[in-house]
């Protein structure tokens, strides 16, 4: 995991000495900008608070991936104060915050987290209490003479990550169907991504375009850097455009490998990334459900007094329609609830209703709920 320490100037005026780190975790769409203030310690609680809606603002006006929006965020924090703001616990005035912004503009990504909070913690379904998946990949198996399956929860783009998935594809190598279940999968960056695609394409290939508003990137703070299979190329004013491409392996294992991708509501950012390429690029067959409509990545800004904001920079969107998936998801090539996924992929590749509703019995396998 490499660390990119940068300085970042935002005007004095805002009275806020931010510094933004770039943490790039094998790729990924995944950026951690840390912004902390300098001004004096305020007197009273609702200044503390006044402080972080101050901080937030400038975060927004400064990284939000589009300027016009960043800009009327700034304006609604500034020209709305909550009301009884010193009656709110850390947790209820993070939500409001987060709630304010969304009718402002609705994106999938943005929220503002309590101190002592975290990205992943922020998705915990308060509803159960219960956490999200741990194992990145959950699951790898056969399901039947040539198909092989396997379940992912994450791409975080660690070592030992990759190198389960390494193993899972030459162990599998001879599969003439490989299903790939993101029905539970929050997100995470490219690596595992680029791992897949290496044996799954027989020569390079233009998947998706990847935006990074320009004044994050010229800070050096874009979640997305040039690499084996990121180029920049020529976009409009205001942005840096990269490409992200499919790169074959020297020996390429799975390129006649017949493809499916379990979708939710659920499935989200990186894994709709992966649903949306597949698709476009017919390599691939997604089953399921409308993905959850999140295609801004971003990084989480560190506020006044312990708060912090994931705050989107930049936009994942098909080169051939010039569109992102963001509020809208991705649509599947077979629509089916996430329940039927699995049955609807087996039977598409000619197994019995009988054989495929026995295996989806023995996975027992149900998708997460996202909290309304």
């Amino acid at each position: 995991m490499d660390i990119l320490m940068i300085k970042y100037v935002v005007p004095k005026a805002k009275m806020l000495k931010p510094k933004l780190y770039g943490m790039i975790i094998g790729g990924a769409l995944t950026a951690v900008l840390v912004m902390s203030a300098c001004a004096s310690k305020p007197q009273r609680e609702v200044s503390d608070k006044e402080a972080v809606v101050e901080s937030l603002a400038v975060s927004l006006e400064e990284n939000f991936v589009f300027p016009g929006i960043g800009e009327k965020y700034a304006h609604y924090l500034r020209n709305n104060p909550l009301q009884n703001i010193d009656e709110m616990s850390p947790k209820q005035f993070a939500s409001a915050l987060t709630s304010g912004l969304q009718q402002v503009h609705k994106d999938a990504h943005l929220r503002v987290m309590p101190p002592n909070d975290t990205p992943e913690q922020a998705q915990v379904d308060e509803k159960t209490s219960s956490p999200l998946p741990v194992d990145s990949i959950e699951a790898t198996m056969w399901l039947a003479p040539n198909i092989a399956y396997i379940r992912f929860n994450l791409f975080p783009g660690d070592t030992k990550t990759l190198q389960t998935l390494d193993t899972f594809i030459k162990v599998h190598e001879n599969a003439k169907t490989l299903i790939i279940d993101v029905r539970g999968h929050r997100g995470g960056g490219l690596a595992e991504m680029d791992a897949m695609f290496s044996h799954m394409f027989f020569e390079p290939k233009d998947l998706a375009y990847m935006e990074t508003r320009q004044a994050v990137d010229d800070a050096g703070a874009s979640p997305v850097k040039d690499g084996k299979t990121v180029k920049t190329i020529k976009g409009p004013k205001g942005v840096v455009r990269r490409k992200h491409m499919a790169i074959p392996h020297s020996v390429p294992l799975m390129l006649d490998t017949e493809i499916y991708i379990l979708t939710s509501g659920y499935t989200a950012s990186a894994a709709e990334h992966l649903s949306m390429v597949m698709k476009r690029t017919k390599r691939g067959v997604v089953v399921g459900e409308n993905t959850r409509g999140g295609a801004h990545y971003g990084g989480t800004i560190d506020l006044a007094n312990g708060y912090a904001a994931f705050v989107p920079v930049g936009r994942t969107f098909n080169p051939d329609t010039q569109k992102d998936w963001e509020g809208v998801g991705v649509a599947p090539d077979i629509q089916t609830s996430s329940e039927q996924a699995l049955i609807t992929a087996l039977l598409n590749v000619g197994m019995s209703d009988e054989e495929a509703l026995k295996i989806d019995r023995l996975l027992n396998y149900k998708s997460p709920a996202r909290p309304k």
